[in-house]
């Protein structure tokens, strides 16, 4: 720019730069991206630019041409005398096509990208930030362009009218005190946020560690790129590391590898440090490509990964790659928040007088604590300071609401307005006093109310309201007023203020959506039990789109997801399990799915869906009996899956197995329906002896106790009945205990092929059917000795098998048995025995006996036996 101004003046003047100002500005001196409404065109005629129009409609309605290929068509019209590329048919835009062509207009300063009626709404902010929307007209009012659909709450439709209930009355039915879950609502200690605000001073402790994978989160706008380049990188190049900083949503991507470009960057072994900026923009695979990359570095690379969010597959990443770092120290997740003392030092430097700057810190606090850390940064900030500084206070509403409305689209004009309208109040009636108040003042409406509890929090250390629903269980559930109706409550007990009067938040008429509800008017009388709420209408079987979607803030319509669920199968598990980690209801999204798909995605997948599954999944009341059941499905999964530590298995799936139901469930159940015992047939890693450890230890359990229901008893001895036969081992030490192998024998004939052979022979004893020669060859078994374990070298036969070999043609039972059935004081001899055939079965036995005493067996035909050793022995005697 000319420093003279009457030169400047003139050299506009002489090339009219006045009429093609409103065309060429830059968005913060950088970017020339512009959103405009139809018929701008006409205006770049008027003006005299020259530029090439791009109609993408055509492409857009077929969705075949990739966002990569729109990026090439724009920039391939660019030549040495068009300046300008007018893009028209987009109705809305990828965010990672939005930020290629905002960098595109960086690199060449004298290039325009405009995007004529493209709606950027729904973009991420960083992104939007980046975009100029003085020739766009702002959208009409979101519930007038979305779908929306009715929500009820079947708690309140269930106990009648809520209008009958205090509010205070209705935050305890939805989140009683004690319940897990509800602490955030109900502790008597603060529970302050999960962010944190004095970050650079752990970042720069962390950067001093050898070996280091950092992953830092914050919202954009908060600093984090711009401390780690001048701080971080200038100190590690002067100890002597090799830096590099990467951008992860670079349009390099598009035709270079990941790892490529990575290599290339680093072609030597030596210490280096890497910090790959907007982390946050690859996909699951590039990010696990990523870290795998780094692991493989551990001893001579430090990484930092820069994200403006992070979500739950972000945190499995993390917590695999502590499992292969040598030191699991060195893997951190560091959420960060931007100050607003910071946010004042930047406007200090702006307006060297204190002007405006209570206001500034009213309206950032007020801001967060309701809309989130989104509504802050440092970015988009230069305007409003040169406004304020150069004005007398005229345009400071005009100018606050505008910036609201920029940074938070979704909340709508009438929200931002009446925003800054109450808060401008508040600053003009209370001032710096507002802080010194021990009470909350009365609120004149429902907006009113909530920014008077938002300034409540002085210290910046409270969750904001959207923190506070992500975190608190169930939250969704309720209606959107009453969540607000929580939150307050939340504010005003942490700072030890009176909780004011609720109700007027029931003239808020409402509809829902993630974040911040959007508000229409407050002159409403709303019911609780139902509220319109919007919802992103498209291909429901499309789950990168629904994640992408849900994202960027987008709710769902779940009840017709599920009715298209019902009847288009969902075959694709590692977008399903993508879609679970971006959800804020993974529990919805499963129950949308039939049982059937979810237990073949489960079999399909990896132990990501599993877990996932076993957490937020609630089997039914007799899911252990049905086959098609989601969780005794997933938790059979993670048992035959879990992870092996050196010689033995990891213990860490049974906590998750065992929350909902028992481990005797899950494996009658994988007994009953499992497809198969393992996943590999030659078993290399030993897992046929983890899982059968798993079904002696329940059997061995149920031994040990000394009453047992029925239908448990069942259950232990049907685990051994199908799949896990093979797995049966009988008798100590590794074995299941001879009283459980014999219920086992007694459950079923004919006997399970995959049996011990032993066990076979038994199960036909007890149900009658005997063979000489195997009686024979089980006289010295253990069995018979240890079956009775209470009793030392007990000889014992349990009655129905003891009535088999008895009842046996004469003369087929041998002596020596015949001895020991007799010389047994724990075998009785009842009515249920053939009185002949067990005589003629015994008096070999009878004749070897050298006395009366002898005989010790117990019950009815123990007398004639006794006389019968007494004939046989006259008989002797006589001979």
């Amino acid at each position: 720019a000319c420093s003279v101004p009457q030169l400047r003046r003139y050299l506009s003047r002489a090339c009219g730069y006045d009429r093609l100002s409103p065309f060429c500005e830059r968005k913060m001196m950088r970017y020339g991206v512009y959103f405009c409404d139809c018929g701008t065109n006409a205006m770049l005629r008027k003006a005299g630019i020259r530029f090439e129009t791009l109609d993408l409609g055509a492409y857009y309605a077929s969705g075949t041409t990739t966002e990569d290929e729109y990026y090439l068509k724009i920039i391939n019209l660019f030549s040495e005398f068009t300046t300008h590329v007018y893009v028209q048919g987009l109705p809305v835009i990828g965010d990672l096509f939005l930020k290629w062509c905002c960098e595109y207009t960086e690199r060449c300063p004298w290039r325009f990208i405009f995007f004529e009626g493209t709606d950027s709404t729904w973009n991420f902010i960083e992104n939007r930030d980046r975009c100029m929307y003085k020739l766009f007209t702002a959208p009409v009012e979101l519930h007038r362009k979305l779908d929306t659909t009715r929500v009820y709450y079947s708690r309140l439709r269930q106990v009648g009218a809520a209008s009958r209930m205090r509010w205070t009355q209705l935050m305890d039915l939805h989140f009683p005190p004690g319940r897990p879950g509800q602490n955030l609502l109900h502790s008597s200690e603060p529970i302050q946020t999960k962010f944190v605000g004095d970050w650079e001073a752990q970042l720069e402790q962390l950067s001093e560690r050898p070996e280091l994978l950092l992953l830092l989160v914050s919202p954009p706008g908060a600093g984090k790129t711009h401390l780690v380049e001048t701080v971080i990188m200038a100190r590690a190049e002067h100890n002597g590391r090799y830096t590099q900083r990467i951008d992860c949503s670079n349009d390099e991507l598009v035709e270079l590898s990941l790892t490529y470009i990575l290599s290339r960057k680093f072609p030597r072994e030596s210490k280096a440090l890497l910090v790959a900026d907007e982390y946050h923009m690859l996909d699951v695979a590039a990010k696990e490509e990523l870290l795998r990359w780094c692991t493989e570095r551990q001893h001579w690379l430090q990484v930092i990964l820069i994200a403006n969010r992070s979500d739950e597959n972000d945190q499995k990443l993390l917590a695999a790659a502590r499992r292969q770092y040598a030191c699991e120290e060195a893997v951190h997740l560091l959420n960060c928040r931007l100050r607003i003392q910071k946010v004042l030092e930047v406007y200090r430097l702006e307006v060297p007088s204190n002007r405006f700057e209570l206001y500034m810190t009213l309206f950032f606090r007020a801001s967060r604590s309701l809309f989130g850390d989104d509504s802050i940064s440092l970015r988009n900030l230069l305007p409003v300071h040169r406004l304020l500084a150069s004005s007398d206070g005229s345009y400071l509403k005009p100018a606050m609401t505008a910036l609201l409305v920029s940074k938070l689209p979704r909340i709508g004009i009438y929200c931002a307005k009446q925003f800054v309208e109450h808060l401008d109040n508040v600053y003009r009636q209370w001032g710096a006093q507002i802080d010194a108040l021990r009470y909350v003042p009365q609120a004149t409406s429902p907006l009113h109310l909530l920014v008077l509890v938002a300034l409540l929090d002085t210290r910046g250390v409270l969750c904001s309201y959207r923190e506070f629903v992500a975190r608190l269980e169930n939250a969704h559930k309720v209606h959107p007023a009453l969540r607000l109706a929580c939150w307050v409550a939340y504010v005003c007990r942490s700072v030890g203020k009176e909780l004011p009067p609720l109700e007027c938040l029931g003239q808020l008429e409402l509809i829902d959506q993630v974040g911040f509800p959007c508000v229409v008017s407050e002159s409403g009388a709303m019911a609780l039990d139902s509220c319109l709420s919007f919802f992103k209408a498209g291909d429901y079987t499309d789950l990168p789109w629904m994640a992408e979607a849900i994202v960027h803030g987008h709710a769902m319509n779940w009840a017709q997801v599920k009715e298209c669920w019902h009847h288009r199968f969902i075959s694709d598990p590692g977008a399903f399990s993508h879609l679970l980690s971006v959800c804020p209801d993974p529990e919805t999204v499963l129950a949308a799915l039939t049982p059937k798909n979810l237990c073949l995605l489960i079999n399909a997948s990896d132990l990501t869906l599993t877990y996932t599954v076993l957490e937020h999944y609630t089997p039914a009341e007799g899911a252990a009996e049905v086959e098609e059941s989601p969780y005794f499905c997933a938790a059979w999964f993670a048992i035959r899956n879990a992870e092996r530590i050196g010689k033995e298995f990891s213990d860490s799936w049974k906590e998750k197995v065992t929350t909902k139901a028992t481990m005797l469930e899950v494996l009658k159940w994988a007994s009953d329906f499992a497809f198969h015992l393992l996943d590999v047939g030659d078993d290399p890693d030993g897992r046929q002896e983890f899982v059968q450890s798993l079904l002696v230890l329940e059997t061995n359990a149920l031994s040990g106790m000394a009453r047992v229901d029925r239908a448990t008893a069942e259950s232990v001895v049907g685990l051994w009945s199908n799949i896990f036969a093979p797995l049966l081992v009988v008798g100590p030490p590794t074995g299941i205990p001879y009283d459980m192998a014999y219920q086992v024998a007694l459950s079923q004939h004919p006997p399970k092929p995959a049996w011990p052979a032993f066990l076979r022979v038994l199960c036909n004893l007890a149900h009658g059917y005997a063979e000489p020669g195997e009686v024979d060859a089980l006289y010295d078994h253990p069995f018979f000795i240890g079956y009775l374990a209470h009793e030392q070298d007990s000889f014992y036969v349990p009655p129905e098998v003891l009535v088999t070999i008895l009842n046996m043609e004469s003369g087929q039972l041998s002596k020596r048995w015949q001895i020991r059935i007799l010389g047994s004081p724990y075998i009785t001899l009842d009515e249920r025995l053939n009185t002949l055939k067990c005589k003629k079965n015994l008096v070999e036995g009878l004749k070897a006996c050298e006395s009366r005493e002898a005989i010790r067996v117990k019950g009815a035909m123990a007398a004639s036996l006794v006389e019968m050793w007494d004939l046989l022995n006259t008989q002797r005697r006589a001979l």
